[in-house]
């Protein structure tokens, strides 16, 4: 059998394949004799049919079409074969099947030409000692003053004040009631008796802190209040409404004292040091592996500037349905309804935007994938089956897990992460202050990630839902 082999853009490979007509004519007949052992006939026991009455009752057109759908699966498996091609993707036709049966003669060479997408060829440039810019994270005492201040007030027991308004700090029962400008009807979510507030500026809308501030227990004020152009309700946003406040209380908080004996009552710890000198040890710690995972972003961002790789479409389109998949899961996980926004224009729309982002995400991967063949780091099969015997411990009880796919999820996640290691370990790597370094989190305007995918869903939600009920429990973040 001839094959013509043809590299195409995209990792594509073209095949023409030429069957000759010897083998053309053996899978006519093992056509024939497989239809004529297996179909049944009126007037004929199962498999004592003969080929002339199959073929005139079943029609010359029908084996024709089982002779070459055969025939083309065979030639193909056995091209990739005589060629070491590994495709990673279903084979396309260059000329409809219908006009190919049109010309086809059982008996007689048949020529077609397919093409499919294989694994890519990634070519990298030099790897070691890549250079990287990290911010350096050190552990201030303002810091550990500030962690210890918020368990302080965490911890402080809430004392009622009398003889002054309410002040930023204090903690107030009231009870309100909004409405929209010019409506009769509560707001859904906008009522609420005995509702516990911290007046703390970004908690609430600052116009309806501010109008608390100052209040005296036992009086009631009626509040205007513009909801902002951003607020998370679209049914409220930019729109003018009265708060009606009734102030019950008001509460302080009575900040312990810092010393041992907070240490003691509040900690494991018995000195105040040794609370302190673990703070310290455990924010050192976090910034440890912060740095690293920084680094390692670094390291990511800087193998994309030195990988060259064709990419299929095939892999864009699976790495673009799996960051949507996944953005999905977790909102699912959260409890959201997805199923009223999962149509095809949706699906297809959040796709293309996530493009540029599933691109970056494949040349990073397959760039450290060659770096681990390369440098020896690829896990033994002992290591990947012990991590994905403790991954099945931990979810004992659900055995729909597809282990084969597995173990190729650990396979590949294993030699990353290898392949990351090694990479920051030969990097050079420059610490400067932290604040130093722009953002560089923030993905260009085309760009969207995983929880950009995440805000564009949970927005399309808002956008789809009808009607949203009333909560029973009054809703926080109403006013």
């Amino acid at each position: 059998m001839k094959v013509t082999q043809e590299k195409l853009p995209q990792s594509q490979v073209q095949l023409q394949i030429e069957v000759p007509a010897a083998k053309s004519q053996q899978v006519y007949e093992q056509v024939v004799r497989s239809l004529t052992q297996n179909v049944k006939l009126p007037g004929f026991r199962q498999g004592k049919v003969p080929q002339k009455v199959l073929i005139q009752r079943l029609g010359e057109s029908r084996i024709k079409a089982n002779t070459l759908e055969q025939l083309l699966q065979d030639s193909l498996r056995e091209a990739l074969t005589q060629e070491k091609i590994y495709p990673i993707s279903e084979y396309e036709l260059a000329t409809e099947m219908d006009d190919i049966l049109k010309t086809f003669v059982p008996g007689q060479p048949l020529t077609f030409t397919v093409k499919f997408d294989v694994p890519p060829v990634v070519n990298l440039s030099e790897y070691k000692g890549l250079k990287i810019v990290v911010e350096e994270l050190k552990v201030t005492e303002e810091e550990i003053g500030e962690f210890l201040e918020e368990k302080r007030k965490e911890n402080a027991p809430l004392v009622p004040v009398e003889g002054r308004g309410a002040q930023l700090g204090d903690v107030v029962i009231i009870d309100y009631l909004g409405k929209l400008e010019g409506e009769e009807t509560a707001l859904a979510g906008g009522e609420a008796q005995d509702f516990q507030l911290e007046l703390e500026k970004g908690r609430f809308i600052e116009e309806f802190i501010d109008g608390i501030v100052g209040m005296e227990s036992g009086t009631t004020k009626q509040l205007p209040v513009n909801f902002p152009e951003d607020y998370p309700r679209e049914d409220l946003a930019g729109k003018p409404a009265e708060f009606t406040i009734t102030l019950k209380e008001i509460k302080e908080k009575e900040l312990p004292t810092l010393d041992d004996d907070f240490a003691l009552e509040f900690s494991e710890y018995e000195t105040l040091a040794e609370l302190k000198a673990t703070i310290e040890k455990n924010f050192e710690e976090r910034n440890t592996q912060e740095m690293q995972t920084a680094k390692e972003k670094a390291i990511a961002k800087e193998l994309v500037k030195i990988v060259e790789v064709d990419l299929p479409e095939s892999m864009i389109v699976n790495e673009s349905n799996f960051m949507l998949r996944q953005a999905i899961s977790q909102l699912e996980k959260m409890g959201m309804d997805v199923n009223g926004i999962m149509n095809d224009t949706f699906i297809r729309e959040m796709r293309d935007r996530s493009r540029p982002e599933a691109i970056t995400s494949l040349q990073q991967t397959l760039a450290l994938l060659e770096v681990a063949k390369r440098e020896s780091l690829i896990p033994s099969e002992a290591e990947v089956k012990e991590a994905v015997s403790d991954y099945m411990a931990q979810i004992q009880g659900k055995n729909n897990v597809d282990k084969e796919r597995l173990q190729e999820f650990f396979q590949e996640d294993m030699t990353k992460a290898n392949a990351l290691k090694w990479l920051v370990e030969q990097a050079e790597v420059e610490l400067v202050p932290e604040g130093t370094l722009v953002d560089e989190e923030e993905l260009d305007e085309e760009e969207l990630d995983e929880e950009q995918v995440i805000a564009e869903i949970e927005e399309a939600i808002e956008v789809s839902a009808s009607e949203i009920p009333d909560s029973q429990a009054p809703d926080p973040k109403a006013p």
